[in-house]
């Protein structure tokens, strides 16, 4: 199984360790110490390959930030002597690259690298998506990088939030994009492991007109020949929005002709959602997002995460969706950073809860999102005393074993924690 971890690096060394082994000392990847951010980590996932990690991120020795990439075959213990710069269709520093996202195949042979790329305009407000690949786990890559948003020309527009996947043999990669006015949410994919992409990229909130609302914060997950992507979506109010899908079951070639609303908030216009997470496994898709339908005088003092699911690729879901910050009375916490991931028929959620103390909170599911625990299992163990701030918590499954890593400032500045479960949750 593929594992994709968007921001620690440091669980590849250590997977395997007993508790009590000593720490292994951090590991520096990148071969110039100049400002480096925002890596993204890929997995092998089989075939003898589980040793292999590759890793990108946006890198500012040559001036402005460029795209570089590194790899390790044996577990993170060595990796390549120089790094590699990703974005060669501009000189060195000629143009911001930022926000790399990463895909590699099983066997570890071939990896994708996509990022956000200002050459074609004026920082900030003119981005375009470019890639590049390697076929031989990262030794060679192509000589110039490829765009993806191929649907306008270069340079005259805006992409946010992008994110990459495989589905079977295709590389697909979701974005939202201000080519029509406000954003809407494309798509395009690539049969031949990112050298070439479609012509024209496809726009998946339907049955509302291009660019007439803002729909934002794309999320997307893959099983077999299926997509899933989920959104927020301002179509019903300008003031807060909702949570929108769309899907396909070929692998991109057609979706269905107008977007469908997963929540069941009510009508008001100032309750909304935000923050959609999607998760597949098989024929199950799984959506968890934040929405306010709780707070009382929507004054902003809570926010809860609920959950929706489909058992049939997407066709039908549940008639009322499941509040799974459970353990407490709706409308009193205040819970932000949720992420999910789903095995077979089991789903594990993931959020901050901003009570006293603030924690790292996790819920799980056995039976495809049925029944979930009475109470959340708390994570964290920031002193009783400390009222630690989070950034987002990140959680990955693999058969038994649960990841989970976030950072926290129980200390003062912030710092990164992990805590892990090898019996799907339980403990």
């Amino acid at each position: 199984m593929r594992m994709q971890f968007p921001f620690v690096l440091f669980l590849a060394a250590g997977l395997a360790a007993p508790t009590t082994a000593q720490r292994i000392p951090d590991i520096l990847v990148n071969d110039v110490e100049d400002e480096n951010w925002r890596p993204a980590v890929a997995v092998g996932g089989g075939g003898g390959n589980e040793d292999t990690i590759a890793v990108a991120w946006m890198g500012y020795a040559n001036g402005n930030m460029d795209i570089y990439f590194n790899r390790s075959t044996d577990g993170g213990r060595s990796w390549l002597a120089n790094d590699v710069r990703l974005d060669v269709g501009s000189l060195p520093g000629a143009a911001w690259s930022s926000d790399p996202q990463i895909v590699m195949s099983d066997n570890g042979n071939t990896i994708v690298v996509c990022w956000r790329d200002f050459r074609g305009g004026t920082f900030p407000h003119i981005t375009d998506i470019y890639c590049n690949r390697s076929l031989d786990g990262g030794l060679t890559w192509l000589p110039d990088d490829v765009r993806v948003n191929l649907g306008v020309p270069a340079g005259t527009n805006q992409v946010l939030n992008h994110r990459m996947s495989y589905s079977g043999d295709d590389v697909i990669v979701t974005w939202e994009d201000q080519r029509d006015g406000n954003r809407d949410i494309y798509f395009n994919r690539s049969s031949d492991d990112g050298l070439t992409w479609m012509a024209n990229d496809v726009r998946l909130d339907t049955g509302d007109v291009a660019g007439s609302n803002n729909s934002t914060f794309p999320r997307h997950a893959v099983s077999g020949s299926d997509i899933h992507v989920v959104w927020n979506d301002f179509r019903d109010s300008a003031f807060s929005g909702k949570i929108y899908y769309n899907r396909s079951l070929d692998a991109g070639a057609t979706w269905l002709p107008a977007a469908i609303r997963i929540d069941h908030i009510a009508t008001d216009p100032y309750q909304g959602a935000l923050s959609a997470r999607v998760a597949a496994s098989g024929d199950s898709v799984h959506v968890m997002w934040l929405d306010n339908r709780n707070d009382p005088g929507l004054q902003l003092l809570s926010r809860d995460v609920y959950y929706n699911r489909s058992l049939d690729r997407g066709a039908t879901w549940l008639p009322a969706d499941v509040r799974v910050n459970t353990g407490a009375p709706a409308g009193t916490y205040f819970t932000e950073w949720p992420d999910l991931c789903a095995v077979g028929s089991e789903v594990f959620a993931i959020w901050v809860d901003k009570l006293y103390p603030s924690s790292i909170a996790f819920n799980r599911s056995l039976d495809h999102g049925t029944t979930w625990l009475p109470t959340p299992t708390p994570l964290s163990s920031a002193p009783a005393s400390s009222w630690a701030s989070f950034d987002p918590p990140r959680i990955a499954v693999s058969g038994p074993l649960l990841l989970a890593a976030w950072s926290d400032s129980r200390a003062g500045a912030h710092d990164i924690y992990f805590n892990s479960s090898d019996d799907s949750g339980a403990t």
